[in-house]
């Protein structure tokens, strides 16, 4: 009977992702993608903001050539030996500074969210349930670029990507 409910709720969540997912062909894709985000943190708690900054300033919602287009990876996640999620062969390599690296492909651009947010349950316990500035004051530590949670903090101000979060959870 739980594991019954439990696979109704995931079902349904879902849904509501790909529905959500499919309807963001508009131009204000902020708005178009917030549904999916603010269903990621109710469930999560990684705030509404941080998620659209990132799939806008990682991928431009999934539009960008190759990563996003190809591979389905809104947040160009990058695939390392042995990670914890495996999502297909296919793979396509980059440059990031001196280093070569694959990112993860995925069967369809809502996995990305999905992988993207369990990434941060796994990886971010402390910053979860708290609101964009803790965040961005206290990145989780998986990112090298100095410059990079500064610019997510800029793109949340300049969007006003805050006002998708939902202030009961924080």
């Amino acid at each position: 009977m739980k594991k019954t409910i439990i696979v109704s709720i995931l079902f349904i969540i879902w849904n509501i992702l790909v529905i959500s997912y499919a309807n963001a062909g508009v131009n204000d894709d902020f708005k178009a993608h917030a549904l999916q985000a603010k269903v990621i943190h109710l469930l999560t708690g990684i705030p509404a903001s941080i998620q659209l900054s990132q799939a806008y300033c990682e991928t431009n919602f999934g539009k960008a050539e190759g990563i996003g287009t190809d591979l389905n990876n809104v947040f160009a996640i990058m695939d390392f030996p042995n990670d914890y999620w495996e999502f297909g062969n296919k793979k396509l390599s980059g440059a990031y500074g001196r280093n070569i690296y694959t990112w993860r492909e995925y069967i369809h651009p809502i996995v990305s969210w999905i992988d993207h947010a369990y990434f941060f349950t796994v990886h971010a316990k402390f910053q979860l349930y708290k609101d964009w500035q803790f965040w961005c004051s206290n990145p989780p530590r998986y990112s090298g670029h100095p410059d990079y949670w500064p610019k997510i903090k800029r793109t949340i101000i300049k969007y006003k990507l805050y006002n998708h979060d939902i202030p009961i959870l924080h």
